[in-house]
């Protein structure tokens, strides 16, 4: 997740920092709360929330996710996923 939140630090800097370009990027958080396989030693919560906190950090406007809810069906328990990026806002 570190490597996110210097992508994310870098494109803000690059694109509001400078202020000599008017440019838009769109993040957007695709299949919530399930896609893939995790990655050693992390929870989906653990990921969302690094995700929020960077969000939050770099000061990005809101963003859009998509819920899959076939996943929700299959793996109740990680409605907690869900349930935080909905509580950030």
């Amino acid at each position: 997740m570190r490597v996110m939140r210097l992508v994310v630090a870098g494109i803000s800097s690059l694109l509001l920092g400078t202020g000599v370009f008017a440019q838009q990027v769109a993040f957007t958080f695709d299949d919530f709360p399930t896609h893939g396989p995790l990655p050693t030693g992390q929870t989906r919560l653990e990921i969302v929330n690094s995700i929020l906190t960077t969000l939050r950090d770099q000061h990005l406007p809101p963003v859009y996710g998509f819920v899959n809810a076939a996943q929700l069906e299959k793996r109740p328990e990680d409605i907690a996923v869900l349930n935080a990026w909905r509580a950030a806002g």
